[in-house]
């Protein structure tokens, strides 16, 4: 009889799996399960909720009695599972694939962006995305644990919810508590044009400006005196120009001009100052 639900239950588990807290349809479960089984999917949940709402589904799929189906339909929507509900209910997940992306991204800056935030702020902006359950939840992790340990589980949330617009939620949320860089953080993760990483310590990276400085350096050589002669005892002074590189580098030697060998023939040897 309902061969074609437990099929479809089956293709989208993967979809159902992720967003579904079987907690949060305890009615259900303690209607259409014995408490053995009601307690192993509760205590699995513990360890992980996505484990947890699998072993229901599976469990689903051998239920015959009539109605259970709507009575799990009835169950989401009462439960706040809206966007559950409907794509299960018209069997038609596209709303839901379409928050993949922004989960990707969240779960990427979750490290930098759970140091940014205090969730007890927050969580007054953010009823159209949050189950009441959700929000006591994590304001007495916040009491109990502190900021980071509640802004965890706040994504945490996130990351299963079915509603289509939190993370326009959010983005409000955090413009309206001025946590302008996880905002930051966000938008240039996710939609922005700004492009920003995050720190190995989780904290959001500052934007760096390389200042680039040029020197420029200016070379003159001056003319040398052909009026100044230096001449030693028994000895020709003569030096030749080396490679220049920005400064004179000596050698022992110079070819002296011709009128400047005459002077110093006219010297005999002694030691003369000779002014041409």
């Amino acid at each position: 009889m309902y061969e074609l639900v437990k099929e479809n239950l089956r293709r989208f588990s993967d979809y159902i799996a992720k967003i579904l807290r079987p907690s949060l349809i305890k009615t259900f479960m303690t209607t259409h399960f014995d408490k053995e089984m009601v307690e192993t999917i509760l205590s699995t949940e513990e360890k992980s909720v996505t484990s947890a709402a699998q072993m229901l589904l599976d469990r689903m799929c051998y239920l015959e009695e009539e109605g259970w189906f709507q009575a799990f339909l009835d169950t989401l929507f009462a439960s706040d599972y809206t966007g559950l509900h409907k794509a299960i209910k018209e069997w038609d997940f596209s709303e839901l694939e379409e928050l993949k992306e922004h989960r990707i991204l969240l779960e990427r800056i979750e490290p930098s962006i759970t140091k940014l935030i205090k969730p007890g702020e927050l969580l007054t902006h953010m009823n159209d995305c949050l189950k009441l359950r959700e929000c006591e939840e994590i304001k007495a992790v916040e009491t109990q644990k502190g900021y980071i340990a509640a802004s965890e589980k706040l994504v945490d949330t996130l990351l299963r919810s079915d509603k289509p617009n939190w993370f326009t939620v959010l983005k409000m949320a955090l413009d309206a508590c001025n946590c302008d860089q996880a905002l930051e953080l966000l938008e240039s993760n996710g939609g922005g044009t700004a492009s920003m990483g995050s720190g190995s310590d989780g904290e959001a990276d500052s934007m760096t400006t390389e200042t680039v400085t040029s020197v420029s350096f200016t070379f003159r050589e001056e003319a040398e005196s052909e009026d100044m002669l230096m001449s030693t005892n028994n000895m020709t002074v003569t030096e030749t120009p080396s490679e220049f590189k920005g400064e004179y580098i000596r050698s022992g030697e110079r070819k002296l001009r011709e009128y400047q060998k005459e002077l110093t023939d006219a010297a005999e040897g002694q030691n003369t100052i000779i002014c041409a």
